[in-house]
């Protein structure tokens, strides 16, 4: 176990054989979480998504797709032809 110091800015330097042990490089990201009195960082998961598809990963709309999952796995669906489909959307307006 190695000690570190924070900065005057609140940073801290990951000791160069942690960092090559676990592979970490210039620019990684991590998320910080405290559990009891430690300090965890693990890597952050991030992914590329054109513009135009960003609000598709909107918490609002990621919750109304799990709201239709569970829906459909418990058998909340309906089939609809495209004629009757259009019909119910009609009427919704």
């Amino acid at each position: 176990m190695r000690a570190a110091t924070i900065s005057s800015k609140g940073q801290i330097a990951i000791p160069k054989e942690v960092r090559d042990a676990l592979h970490i490089e210039t620019g990684d990201r991590f998320t910080i979480e405290v559990s009891g009195n430690n300090i965890v960082l693990k890597p952050a998961v991030t992914i590329t998504v054109p513009k135009e598809q960003a609000y598709f990963w909107t918490q609002d709309v990621q919750e109304k797709l799990r709201a239709a999952e569970s829906n459909f796995q418990k058998g909340r669906a309906k089939n609809y032809s495209p004629d009757a489909l259009a019909r119910e959307l009609e009427k919704r307006r």
